[in-house]
């Protein structure tokens, strides 16, 4: 399904790219501190992250606040999601950057994503390349 819908949206046009991320090949570290799950201006005076843990996370929300849209393809495990792609979801959901915190933080509005629940499936597939084909968002609530 995902190969369906990067093939869809590449066709629309140059400025249609993909940034990929194989976290099986490359996983990420689970989150060596919770403080890194506060923007850094919402963190306790005082409180300081490695530095090499938060330059890792900012590249992750680079990639991901880069983006017009975020398409996902995981394997269910044992009716949960790979260990990698929850080690990545801690990275990239921060208060204040990514989910909103008071006044002032919205969150990402406007960015389209696709996700699914079920096996893949063929009709599923096609219907949402073809609603991206015609410029419209790829999911929707009966998909």
């Amino acid at each position: 399904m995902t190969a369906a819908f990067v093939e869809t949206w590449r066709a629309r046009g140059a400025e249609f790219t993909v940034t990929s991320r194989n976290l099986q090949a490359d996983p990420p570290p689970h989150l060596p501190d919770a403080l890194l799950h506060w923007a850094p201006e919402l963190r306790t005076a005082g409180e300081v992250a490695d530095p090499t843990a938060e330059a890792r996370q900012q590249g992750y929300l680079d990639e991901l606040l880069a983006a017009d849209a975020l398409l996902i393809g995981a394997p269910m495990y044992n009716w949960s999601l790979p260990s990698t792609l929850k080690a990545w979801v801690d990275h990239v959901h921060v208060l204040g950057t990514t989910v909103p915190f008071g006044p002032g933080t919205p969150p990402p509005a406007g960015r389209p994503g696709v996700v699914t629940g079920r096996a893949p499936c063929p009709g599923h597939a096609d219907a949402a390349a073809a609603r991206v084909r015609a410029g419209e968002p790829a999911g929707s609530p009966g998909d």
